[in-house]
């Protein structure tokens, strides 16, 4: 997990049994709308708004 205060505008989520394919969709439609995603361990994602 991550050691690191969250702040209120980010977000970490745990993806469970969802293909890469459909992972790699997600953070694509996040990234066109000015959304920064960043992987912080297996299936962990952390998503600043």
């Amino acid at each position: 997990m991550l050691n690191e205060q969250v702040l209120k505008k980010e977000l970490i989520i745990k993806i469970d049994s969802s293909s890469t394919t459909n992972i790699d969709k997600l953070i694509n439609v996040l990234n066109s709308n000015n959304i920064d995603v960043n992987a912080i361990g297996k299936d962990e994602y952390l998503i600043k708004l």
